[in-house]
């Protein structure tokens, strides 16, 4: 047969995933998710990297072990046979598993009652399921069953192990038999939960995906440990469903039949590299698989060169290697067909958003819902979430709004919240994050969300709303435990100066000082803030004190510069109250009554030449203040015996606007006359 003839006889051929075939299981991992989680349960699980953990935590390991898959009575061996058995464990834990298997085997011949026996078979299927012998493992375990050794061992254990050898052996009948058994003697929902999770894997290797969508939703109401790998295998479950019921097939390959006809022609067996390749991966050997599939390229009729690459892609993904899973993506969708374009798309974009990439990781996933993602509302919410990240508030508005109130997806409300708040519009923003405190998420605790709340409403003028939020994130800092100092810190901050705008002085003070001894960040906004307070509350001296604090860190406003000012003069600091209001007025020349408080300053430090000019310089800018600016120059007149002048300014105040000063003034007058004549 021509080599032509032959491709055209393999078109005519269907997928032989599409056949009840017995490796069928291997479909399953080439999807996104990753199964080897469910392949060793945690109980007799064995790592290779388990050789770097440090000596406490293995010698714990080992006790754990012990407990599950060993009998209790350790003191029942005799010395011989425990020697040789701490030298297994101990090849066990380095990660040396063929020293192992010949230490077990040295345990089975020197065992000399059952339980020593029991205990040498079990290490024996450990190191054995380790070295990846599989069908020996499981003849190992089912000896210990036959042993009728429920006392010693758990069944639960032995059963749920051993199906996961008939499974790696393709063994699904005898696989699903054992997940029964071991599901009748799961003492626990973990248990339950476990090996629900590895007989919906056995079912979805045999063609009954019904079933197998049944099982990995009772393991996640169950608890299971991973509930996203869960949800991953229901929705390709649905997604085999769904093919089915269309008539398409799940898995698409390069002349794939079309006609009934076509499809009841018979498959070839897969070459051993496909399996290999297959079974690495569903094993958990990436590197392994990438390898196998990266030799398959251009030369395999049950994969397209797009599906390799998909697969080489998942692999370096789930070996951390983003770079080449972004390199691989990249390959594959410049390959013909559209199969694995929306998967390429997805994995890309997550490869990107791990490496921090985000603006190249959101139109990758948009890509992929152009294409058919098998979850657009998840994509959509990536893309947010990418776009965010990039700074397109925008565009994280547009996708992330519509899914605000789809079940599933509201952690939209978060960043949609985010956004808002970037984009200044407080009011949504403020809105949202309230909606979001309560959402299951991990970006934001729920003290820093109350944070951002609070500072929206401050920001709005609405300090009653300010403070309820910010009780609210110091109340949930508390139930955290693990008090992040800088968010109570801004929290407090926020407290303080909405209770200082409704003239709450003292909780406003209080406030205030905690944040300063939590090292707020914005350390001169609390000094200011706390100074005017005090200030208010007529604690000059630590207005003045905390004031300066503020002024040293640059700056500075007029308002405070003037607070601290006249805290200066208040404390009999004049010289200082005079330099502090002259910097004020250089930053606000209109301030109120600044050249009165300037004279004043020169006044109480009886340099009364200086103080004319600024008092005459207050009444020449009509300042509120300025008919006490011409009485208090008068004074100042008489202290330089210009007994004219000062007549003159207090004959001119005696008439003025201002009545507690045209009374000082007539006063004055009066006596000035009594005294001259």
């Amino acid at each position: 047969m021509s080599t032509e003839e032959m491709v055209q006889e393999k078109a005519k051929t269907p997928h032989f995933f599409d056949r009840l075939w017995p490796k069928r299981t291997v479909a399953l991992v080439l999807g996104l998710s990753m199964i080897v989680a469910l392949l060793v349960p945690a109980a007799f699980r064995t790592d290779r990297q388990e050789t770097e953990t440090e000596e406490p935590q293995r010698i714990a390991a080992q006790e754990e072990a012990a407990e599950q898959s060993e009998p209790q009575e350790t003191t029942a061996f005799h010395d011989a046979f425990l020697t040789a058995y701490e030298l297994c464990a101990l090849a066990q834990s380095q990660g040396d598993y063929d020293a192992a298997l010949e230490q077990a085997e040295e345990c089975l011949r020197l065992a000399q009652t059952k339980e020593e026996r029991v205990t040498a078979l079990a290490q024996k299927g450990d190191a054995l399921f380790a070295l990846e012998r599989y069908a020996e493992a499981g003849e190992t375990y089912r000896e210990i069953l036959e042993a009728d050794a429920a006392d010693l061992v758990s069944l639960y254990v032995l059963n749920s192990k051993l199906a996961r050898c008939q499974l790696l052996e393709g063994e699904l009948e005898d696989a699903l038999m054992s997940c029964n058994l071991a599901l009748e003697q799961a003492e626990s929902d973990a248990q339950r939960a476990e090996i629900l999770a590895v007989r919906g894997v056995v079912l979805y290797g045999g063609g009954a995906f019904a079933e197998a969508k049944t099982d990995f939703e009772d393991a996640l109401a169950a608890g299971y440990e991973n509930p996203e790998l869960l949800q991953t295998q229901i929705e390709q479950c649905e997604q085999q469903l769904a093919a089915e019921a269309g008539g398409e097939q799940a898995f698409a390959a390069p002349g794939q039949p079309t006609s009934a006809a076509q499809a009841q022609t018979t498959m070839p067996e897969p070459t051993e590299r496909e399996k290999n390749a297959a079974v690495y991966y569903f094993s958990g050997k990436y590197a392994e698989a990438a390898a196998e599939f990266r030799k398959l390229l251009g030369k395999s009729y049950y994969y397209s060169d797009m599906q390799l690459y998909s697969n080489i892609a998942k692999c370096e993904y789930l070996l951390g290697n983003y770079p080449a899973a972004v390199e691989n993506c990249t390959s594959g969708l410049q390959q013909k067909g559209d199969e694995e374009r929306a998967a390429l798309y997805t994995l890309r974009a997550s490869a990107y958003m791990t490496l921090g990439e985000s603006a190249l990781a959101a139109p990758d996933f948009e890509a992929a819902i152009a294409y058919g993602a098998s979850d657009p509302k998840l994509n959509a919410l990536q893309a947010a979430i990418c776009y965010y990240f990039s700074e397109d508030y925008e565009k994280c508005i547009a996708l992330g709004e519509p899914l605000i109130d789809e079940p599933g997806y509201e952690e939209a409300t978060l960043w949609v919240g985010f956004a808002r708040y970037m984009r200044g519009e407080l009011d949504m923003a403020a809105e949202l994050l309230g909606r979001s405190v309560d959402l299951e998420q991990s970006y934001s605790r729920k003290d820093e969300l109350y944070r951002i709340k609070a500072r929206c409403e401050f920001q709005l003028g609405r300090f009653e709303q300010t403070i309820a939020s910010a009780d609210s994130g110091l109340a949930a800092a508390a139930e955290l435990g693990e008090e992040n100092s800088l968010i109570t810190a801004e929290l407090h901050y926020l407290r303080g100066a909405a209770c200082l705008s409704i003239g709450q002085y003292e909780a406003a003070r209080s406030d205030l000082n905690a944040a300063l001894e939590l090292g707020a960040e914005n350390e001169y906004e609390v000094l200011a803030q706390l100074t005017l307070c005090e200030f208010l509350l007529a604690d000059y001296e630590n207005a003045a004190r905390h004031g300066e604090q503020a002024m040293d860190l640059g700056g500075p406003t007029s308002d405070l510069c003037y607070w601290v000012g006249l805290s200066q003069f208040s404390i009999e600091q004049y010289e200082k109250a005079r330099s502090t209001l002259q910097f004020c007025q250089e930053l606000e020349p209109t301030k109120e009554n600044i050249w009165f408080y300037i004279g004043v300053c020169s006044f109480s430090m009886e340099d009364y030449e200086t103080a004319i000019g600024q008092f005459t310089a207050s009444i020449e800018a009509d300042e509120p203040a300025a008919d006490r600016s011409r009485y208090n120059r008068a004074i100042c007149y008489l202290q330089r015996e210009a007994y004219e002048k000062a007549k003159e300014d207090l004959e001119t105040a005696a008439n003025g606007t201002s009545e507690d000063v045209a009374a000082d003034a007539k006063a004055l007058l009066d006596n000035l006359k009594a005294v001259l004549g």
